[in-house]
């Protein structure tokens, strides 16, 4: 049987997708939230732009972190190979 889509096509849906519901419920959430603990527009615009910030550091970076954390794997192993 053939499969309707290849592994790292669901990969790149389900991790589109959590990003989406996350900054969905974000923008219209946390300021009011942050409106309910008293902070005033100031802190609730900084808030916001700290949290934008993030998401866009964590979209730019997550290719360059899988990159290392192989190349990093393939060290471990060949240290581990030259040891044994």
């Amino acid at each position: 049987m053939k499969r309707l889509f290849s592994p790292f096509f669901a990969l790149c849906a389900v991790g589109f997708f959590a990003r989406l519901s996350y900054a969905m419920a974000r923008t219209p959430l946390l300021p009011l939230f942050a409106l309910t603990l008293g902070a005033k527009p100031e802190a609730i615009g900084f808030v916001i732009g700290v949290s934008s910030l993030f998401i866009t550091g964590i979209l730019v970076l997550t290719p360059f972190i899988f990159h290392l954390s192989v190349h990093e794997e393939k060290i471990k192993r060949n240290l581990n190979g030259g040891v044994a």
